[in-house]
């Protein structure tokens, strides 16, 4: 890591702690956010503050620190990061707090922590291999739609796609659709009943809302694609025209195989896409 701050103060490295009774620590029991910073400026700073904000209404999290304080260490993280100019990662992870084991805990002060660190890779990203997990995403709980510290089992299906030579895994939900990828959503691109469409499976399939799949969404109608969210099947994936992962530090990221079988990439419409996504972010910016 390259920075942190908890509760709002830069910590060094070394000294930076939480009490052995965290929530998060003990139990999961937090949620957070992951942002990219391009070298110059975080990306999505305010959707992901609102997201992180649903997340813990989700978790019923009560005295949470605001948007403002949040923001102020985010911009102090960056300030650090500009002199080395770097593409770098920045998470957000919000405890319950020191409320120790147990489902009731009273009444705790949460516990917030901003950290910095280098990406070891740049967009665009090498493709996606995937390979269908064995675990399968519960699209009943509240936790399939939030980031959420309990993140075993998307790890989990990551190590069990790179033991298969592949780098993510392609999840299912208890009914078989697609939920999305162990570490981002996905997306499709197919023909349609009135042109070619680009559809991703909806959050009900246990699909996380998340900041490069809302950009998806613009960039794509302004490049006249019809979007819409569908439940999606595996065969989807090998009828499809391209396929994407998606996520904060990807961007749009090609998969071009599931399970040994190819998967058919328009590279046209990605490298548009693309271009689309770097314009609407720097307006974001500029707004």
């Amino acid at each position: 890591m390259s920075g942190i701050w908890v509760d709002g103060k830069r910590a060094d490295n070394a000294d930076a702690a939480i009490s052995a009774e965290d929530r998060s620590f003990l139990l999961g029991d937090g949620c957070f956010e992951t942002l990219f910073f391009d070298g110059e400026d975080i990306e999505g700073v305010s959707f992901h503050l609102a997201s992180l904000q649903r997340s813990a209404d989700a978790l019923g999290i009560v005295g949470a620190p605001s948007s403002d304080l949040i923001s102020a260490a985010l911009e102090e993280a960056a300030r650090e990061l500009r002199s080395a100019a770097a593409p770098s990662v920045l998470r957000i992870t919000l405890s319950r707090g020191a409320g120790g084991r147990g489902p009731s805990t009273g009444h705790v002060a949460p516990t917030w922590i901003v950290a910095t660190a280098r990406l070891s890779a740049a967009r665009p990203f090498p493709p996606l291999r995937l390979s269908i997990s064995s675990i399968r995403r519960n699209e009943t709980s509240p936790l399939s739609r939030i980031k959420s510290t309990s993140y075993g089992d998307n790890l989990a299906a990551r190590r069990e796609a790179e033991r298969a030579g592949c780098n993510d895994a392609l999840m299912l939900n208890t009914l078989g659709d697609v939920a999305g990828l162990a570490m981002g959503n996905l997306a499709l691109l197919r023909e349609g009943d009135t042109g070619d469409e680009i559809v991703t499976p909806p959050e009900t399939s246990g699909a996380r809302a998340g900041y490069m799949r809302d950009r998806l969404f613009e960039a794509a109608h302004e490049l006249g694609f019809s979007v819409r969210e569908c439940v999606l099947r595996t065969e989807d994936l090998y009828a499809s025209q391209a396929a994407w992962g998606l996520n904060s530090l990807w961007g749009v990221r090609p998969a071009i195989e599931l399970d040994q079988r190819p998967l058919t990439q328009s590279e046209d419409v990605t490298q548009r896409l693309h271009a689309k996504l770097a314009d609407l972010i720097k307006r974001e910016r500029g707004a």
